[in-house]
């Protein structure tokens, strides 16, 4: 299958580019990688299933999160659908709507960064582990230990600290943290 776009764009470059896209046009307020890609871009690669793009999306009148524009953009972009997901080439991307004040912060702090020839916004190292102790699944706790032993100077503990105290996630930290 081949995507629109610039030869040679990698799917990763590809969802970036509608991203961004979707920013430029009005379709979302902002985005970032998320979920294991996040840990990635901190860390060592490892295998993932899917790209999370967490987006801040609009609102229907009575209140719900309407995916259907971005959604439609990034099919009308080379995207094809796959269930809950969205299939560029070889990777599944899942559009992640920002729930709450975490979410919003982890957007608004987020880091641009190149890849190929995109930019990209990414979640802060503190802030993808903070939404990964907030998540609670053993593969997030991997991801977070993972990360810790491969790039320990990717993550801020005064600033994981702050986010994950001031988002009361501070006591679901404690059993992640290493015995001394």
């Amino acid at each position: 299958m081949e995507i629109p776009g610039p030869a040679a764009e990698n799917p990763v470059e590809s969802a970036l580019r509608l991203a961004n896209e979707a920013v430029e046009r009005g379709l979302i307020g902002g985005y970032a990688v998320a979920g294991a890609f996040a840990f990635i871009f901190h860390g060592e690669p490892f295998e993932t299933k899917d790209l999370d793009l967490m987006m801040e999306l609009s609102l229907t009148p009575g209140g719900l999160v309407d995916l259907a524009p971005v959604w439609r953009h990034f099919v009308e972009g080379g995207a094809v659908e796959e269930g809950q997901f969205l299939r560029l080439s070889r990777i599944l991307v899942a559009i992640v709507p920002a729930g709450d004040a975490l979410d919003d912060e982890a957007l608004r702090d987020a880091v641009t960064a190149r890849v190929g020839r995109q930019t990209g916004r990414f979640l802060t190292a503190e802030h993808a582990v903070a939404i990964a102790v907030r998540t609670g699944r053993p593969r997030d706790q991997m991801k977070i230990a993972r990360l810790l032993a491969s790039a320990p100077e990717a993550v801020d503990h005064g600033r994981l600290e702050d986010v994950l105290e001031r988002h009361g996630l501070l006591e679901a930290c404690q059993n992640l943290r290493p015995a001394r």
